[in-house]
């Protein structure tokens, strides 16, 4: 028979594969070995919440935490599974209980942060997600999540600036090069918004978002003939996606 850290590592390189039922097949026969393995049952619990059995895997979690009360990986993957059922405010007091016991971890921090975030408390996350950034300054979803805090608290530069941050950080990343040209939209700056939502088509040329911000800022610009095309490629990418959600639900 194998041992406990056989079948996490074998579970580990499923999951790595996104070969998710598998691995939680695997965990569970794990178990049944070995049921005493808080590792083990930590690992199952995260897999079952996060491909949506979330009742499941919280079950799992809290029963090893009771036999463990104080193992911050289970703390933390409990704290993942409030989230996912949408109880912010019993998340954030799992996570301070960890990012306590770690100060220095920056994905501790930045889960705080998108909890309280998720519960409303927008300016209580602001200090969190800063720490995040500060313990991982390479980390480009950090930033981003710190630009939209700074943005909903009104601190548009200083927003403005970790998103540039971001984009130097993940250049290839349409979705940020989108986020800065609505930026400069915003600012009146319809050129540079331009060149940059452009820069976000050709890295995603089927997102009928981009098409349709791009015909406002040529209609903006007075180019007629160029917003005509983009909005005509926007209305034909529209149906196309619409034509297959009709076909998944068929």
């Amino acid at each position: 028979s194998q041992t406990a850290k056989e079948y996490s590592q074998q579970a580990t390189e499923l999951a790595r594969s996104y070969r998710f039922p598998e691995a939680i097949l695997l965990l569970k026969a794990g178990l049944h070995q070995h049921p005493e393995n808080l590792e083990l049952a930590r690992q199952l619990g995260v897999l079952l919440v996060r491909t949506g059995n979330a009742t499941e895997g919280e079950r799992l979690l809290r029963e090893a935490l009771a036999r463990q009360p104080h193992q911050l990986e289970l703390l933390d993957a409990l704290a993942e599974a409030q989230v996912r059922q949408g109880r912010a405010g019993a998340a954030v007091s799992l996570l301070k209980d960890v990012s306590w016991h770690r100060p220095e971890d920056a994905q501790v921090q930045y889960r705080l942060a998108y909890a309280l975030f998720l519960g409303g408390e927008f300016h209580r996350a602001l200090e969190p997600a800063r720490r995040s950034v500060e313990l991982n300054p390479r980390d480009s979803t950090l930033r981003r999540f710190y630009s939209l805090l700074l943005d909903i608290e009104g601190m548009r530069e200083e927003s403005y600036q970790q998103l540039k941050a971001a984009h130097q950080l993940d250049p290839q990343n349409d979705s940020i090069l989108f986020q800065l040209g609505e930026k400069e939209r915003q600012a009146g700056r319809v050129q540079e918004a331009l060149e940059l939502v452009r820069n976000a088509s050709q890295l995603d040329a089927e997102n009928p978002l981009y098409h349709s911000t791009l015909s406002q800022l040529h209609e903006k610009l007075g180019q007629k003939d160029f917003a005509g095309q983009e909005g005509e490629k926007a209305r034909e990418l529209t149906e196309a996606f619409e034509g297959y959600t009709k076909a998944l639900d068929l």
